[in-house]
């Protein structure tokens, strides 16, 4: 039997049936293992690297560095070549992760989602001042002089401000 006409009769997608074909060597014995075969292409990276760029994303939020849809493509794509991972060419092409990737990838991690960047609050602008820092480095330095638990090797001090690393 053909293979359009065997997935006809077992309401089976024709691409899934030749890959699982192709992939057991020819054997269809065993129906129940069609289930394992994933139809399509396969994703460019593996669970435990979408893990760790999922987890960057993360971070980055946490930090409010919110990126964008093209951030991310970007992000996917250097990631990609850094790990020497083979990519599609179009990628390749336009140095950049395809719209469809991005998608997917949203798809397979659900905690992350996509907002909007929203512009800095008037309130959080305005306390970003001269006087308010100053004070802070004024608080900073009297924290410094009562306690000695600082190391000097993580402490930077320029000209009327003291940086702690």
């Amino acid at each position: 039997m053909v293979y359009r006409s065997a997935a006809k009769s077992q309401g089976i997608n024709r691409e899934t049936l030749r890959l699982y074909w192709k992939v057991r060597g020819g054997e269809l014995e065993n129906t129940k293992l069609l289930k394992t075969v994933k139809p399509g292409r396969s994703s460019v990276f593996n669970e435990a690297q979408e893990a760790a760029l999922e987890k960057y994303l993360l971070d980055c939020s946490d930090s409010y560095f919110g990126l964008t849809i093209n951030n991310v493509r970007k992000l996917a794509f250097d990631f990609a070549h850094q790990l020497k991972i083979s990519t599609p060419s179009s990628w390749d092409r336009k140095k950049i992760a395809g719209i469809d990737w991005f998608y997917n990838f949203r798809k397979r991690h659900p905690n992350l989602s996509l907002r909007k960047p929203e512009a800095t609050s008037l309130q959080r602008a305005m306390g970003f001042n001269k006087t308010n820092v100053n004070k802070f480095f004024t608080q900073l330095r009297s924290l410094y002089a009562r306690h000695f638990a600082f190391k000097a090797n993580k402490s930077f001090s320029g000209s009327s401000t003291l940086f702690l690393l």
